[in-house]
Order: structure tokens, then sequence, then C-alpha cells
């Protein structure tokens, strides 16, 4: 047959993509019960700690957890999917770059300082295929600085970028 029939070729092309496109749901399955399948809400209370809801597998939603930290800027979040960790990122009273993280029992870490200041809300990126957590600001300087995080969950120092900026920076992948 030619193009467009239904001849063995075509038979056996459907075939494997039916067969591909089977074991890379099966494989998604996998992974997806091996990283936290749950979704994280995260916002500032009215006494301006930040709180947290969770949704449950039947699509409720959990009792507010407060977390007891004072952010005073918006939250980046991230989730390290290598090491089942969602990770939370915000100006603390400070102006310093502040972290708490969850881990993957559903504990809280304390606040902890990374360093920097900051003049605007942070971003936080994992990096595809590692373990490596980038992070993006706007300093004292209104220019853009950085933190990364290795594989081994040790950050860097702060890595100050350049630019002049007149916002907040986004970063894509």
């Amino acid at each position: 047959p030619g193009r467009g029939g239904t001849g063995p070729f075509q038979q056996r092309a459907v075939e494997y993509i039916l067969t591909r496109y089977g074991k890379l749901k099966q494989q998604f399955r996998l992974r997806k019960q091996n990283i936290m399948s749950v979704i994280q809400l995260f916002y500032p209370g009215t006494d301006n700690q930040v709180w947290t809801r969770s949704q449950n597998s039947d699509g409720s939603w959990t009792e507010e957890n407060c977390l007891y930290s004072t952010p005073t800027s918006d939250i980046a979040a991230t989730q390290i999917l290598g090491i089942d960790t969602l990770q939370l990122f915000f100006r603390g009273a400070d102006n310093g770059l502040h972290t708490r993280y969850r881990n993957p029992d559903g504990s809280w870490s304390g606040e902890q300082k990374i360093g920097g200041t900051l003049n605007g809300d942070p971003i936080a990126v994992q990096v595809p295929g590692t373990n490596v957590v980038q992070l993006f600001y706007r300093g004292g300087d209104g220019g853009v600085h950085s933190f990364s995080r290795n594989e081994a969950g040790n950050w860097s120092g702060e890595q100050n970028i350049g630019g002049t900026l007149n916002g907040d920076p986004v970063a894509a992948l």
C-alpha cells in the first residue's frame, strides 16, 4: 500500500506508537507515585504569617497550618523532584532571603536565612533533570542577584548578575 494506507508497515508503526505511548503512560504513573502528588497552597494570613493547606486525594482540603514565618515579599515555591522536597523562599523582616522546606514525611523545617539583601520578590527555578535550584531576585543595588542550591543541598554565595531593574525578574526554562 502507498501513503496513507493501512498496510503492514503502517499497522506496525501504529502498534509501536501505541506500545511506546502505553509505556510512557506507565512510567508517568510510577513517577507520579514516587513524588509528592498533592497541591500545596501558601498564603499570607491577616497576622502576616505564612499559612498553608494541601489538597487531599479526594479533593477536599486540609485545615490551615501556620508555618510561623513573616515574609515581607511574595512567597516563591519550588518542588525538588529528585528528593521529594517542597521549598519556600521569601524576603524576611531583615530583607534577607529566607527559606523553609517540607520534608517527604510532611514536616516542615525551621526558617533559615540564605543571605543577600532583597529589594523585591524572589523567584525559584529547579534546573530540569537535576536537584539544583536557582533563585533570582532584585538586590539592594537594583541589579539581578542569584543564589543556587547544588545537588548536595549546599547554597552558593550570592552572585551579582548585574543589570538595573525596575521590577522583579522572571525566569523561564
